[in-house]
């Protein structure tokens, strides 16, 4: 579970995000194998009894679907207004859909394969003589540069 505020802004700052109609997803590659999250439920999206419900939620969709989820990401889920009426089985198919678009750090060479031939190329050879950034999983950089127009 991430705890500290530095872990919050540093996945805030250093991360990406996904956006789903009923949560977002605040991510960023570990480093390691672990799978590490944390859940925000902010008031607008209900009483205390709501709020708690959308946590536990969460929580039983996140464990329900770890065998399928990609290792080594730190994630944030920040649920929107909305999610106090989803249920159980709407949020664990935003969570599998907004992880399926989040790639784990050891996905680097593969990300660029639906690009061409050429890119995933490069993507290889940047990711094997260690030019692939562990903390952005994007070979070509944080602004998606791609060397191939």
């Amino acid at each position: 579970m991430l705890r500290r505020r530095s872990e919050f802004l540093a996945i805030r700052r250093d991360g990406e995000s996904e956006s789903g109609s009923h949560l977002k997803l605040n991510w960023r590659p570990a480093g390691t194998s672990a799978r590490r999250m944390a859940i925000v439920v902010p008031k607008t999206c209900g009483n205390a009894v709501v709020r708690n419900r959308i946590k536990r939620w969460v929580r039983e969709a996140w464990r329900a679907l770890q065998s399928d989820l990609p290792a080594g990401l730190d994630s944030v889920w920040v649920a929107r207004p909305k999610a106090g009426q989803a249920g159980l089985e709407k949020i664990r198919e935003e969570i599998r859909f907004l992880y399926l678009r989040a790639p784990a750090e050891d996905e680097c060479p593969f990300l660029a394969v639906s690009f061409g031939l050429g890119r995933s190329l490069l993507s290889l050879s940047s990711h094997l003589f260690g030019l692939c950034d562990p903390i952005h999983p994007n070979p070509w950089g944080v602004a998606r540069f791609d060397p191939l127009p």
